[in-house]
């Protein structure tokens, strides 16, 4: 599992799914207004082809960052910031030389906010210091760019104070899509540690009960078969070969229990409980136990869902396990009688869960049968 880093998205995968839409919209709305501002001001342009390309590299970027944010692909990585950020800058640069010699205002200029309003929609995507060092850096890119126009300008000011303007938009909306990435960040991390807080306290609370549980699943074992035996023993007063071969029977019986229960992983109870006995699960080097507490909960999520869609075949369920090295491998086959668009669209936020906490997620789905493979490391 590759590390998780201090982002929205990857600290709270179903939380970042839900501001989806809004991403959609950023990845329209800034392209659309390039080319409105563009259309503004289109007398300060000379020279078209520039204009073209400066538009073809913010739709780009939007188009990027609709790819990137799609929960299937998550997380949204640095390369993909980097890639989007780069498009914009791009953008900035062509639209400025297009009109080099004929920008007479700083101020009605699109590419400082284009910029800025693709840094503000990776607030739930990448790391708030990451964001923030990101808009610093593309505010001084762009003030020297606005300073490197000054003998175009009309307006009557000090050099610095157009790169001021410019470098605004940048450091404006850069700044508040890091703080706010700071805050969902840290409202997710206090909300773990009271949950920390919560589970801990519960268990200390109730091991007492736990521990009594187990050992009256353990009685009632005995009471089941040993203690009648022990019972009929006792009323006849001798011992012959048929009560020595009960009770060698009564011991192989439930020395095979106690093997079987100890045998068992947390995967094959869930499996278990979801699907009864006749499911198949295959880890025979015991990997389901290397996996993390977030790996398992998005396991179990995923079974637990497939298991209960109206849909899903119990008689077409798998789940395989390998290991490679250090690297442990599962396979999980599970029938669905939907359509490849239906089951990604329905089962996505899981999707989007597991591609946070594994470190390689393929989902394919062919003849109505669905097909996770996903890796980790064993620790």
């Amino acid at each position: 599992m590759s590390s998780i880093e201090r982002a929205f998205q990857q600290l709270d995968p179903l939380g970042a799914l839900t501001g989806r839409p809004i991403t959609i919209a950023a990845a329209i709305i800034i392209p659309v207004f390039a080319a409105i501002t563009t259309r503004v001001s289109r007398d300060e342009i000379s020279s078209w082809p520039l204009v073209v390309a400066a538009l073809v590299a913010i739709t780009a970027a939007g188009v990027v960052l609709d790819y990137a944010s799609n929960p299937l692909r998550a997380p949204f990585t640095l390369v993909m910031h980097s890639v989007v950020s780069g498009l914009a800058s791009v953008a900035f640069l062509l639209s400025a030389f297009s009109m080099w010699d004929t920008n007479r205002y700083i101020r009605d200029d699109w590419g400082p906010i284009a910029i800025g309003l693709v840094l503000l929609s990776l607030s739930q995507y990448r790391p708030p210091k990451e964001i923030a060092s990101t808009g610093l850096s593309l505010a001084l890119f762009v003030g020297v760019v606005a300073l490197a126009q000054e003998h175009s300008l009309v307006t009557g000011v000090a050099p610095i104070d157009y790169a001021i303007v410019a470098m605004t938009p940048v450091l404006a909306l850069s700044l508040a899509s890091a703080a706010f990435g700071q805050r969902l960040v840290d409202g997710i991390e206090a909300w773990r540690r009271r949950a920390r807080r919560a589970a801990t306290q519960f268990t200390d609370e109730n091991s007492g009960w736990i521990a009594r549980s187990v050992q009256q699943d353990r009685v009632t074992i005995l009471n089941q078969d040993v203690v009648p035996f022990f019972a009929d023993v006792l009323q006849k007063g001798t011992i012959d070969a048929d009560d020595r071969d009960r009770a060698r029977a009564i011991a192989d019986a439930i020395r095979a229990i106690m093997v079987a229960e100890a045998d068992r992983s947390w995967l094959d109870i869930i499996v278990d409980q979801s699907l009864g006995s006749t499911a198949t699960v295959s880890d025979p080097q015991r990997l389901a136990s290397a996996m993390g507490t977030d790996q398992r909960t998005a396991v179990r999520a995923v079974i637990v869902a497939l298991t209960g869609h109206p849909a899903f075949d119990p008689q077409r369920f798998s789940l395989a396990l390998t290991g490679h090295g250090a690297a442990s491998h599962a396979v999980l086959h599970a029938g669905m009688q939907l359509s490849d668009n239906v089951v990604r669209s329905e089962f996505a936020p899981y999707f989007a869960v597991m591609r946070i906490v594994f470190s390689e997620l393929r989902v394919e789905f062919s003849d109505s049968a669905l097909t996770v493979r996903f890796s980790y490391d064993q620790r």
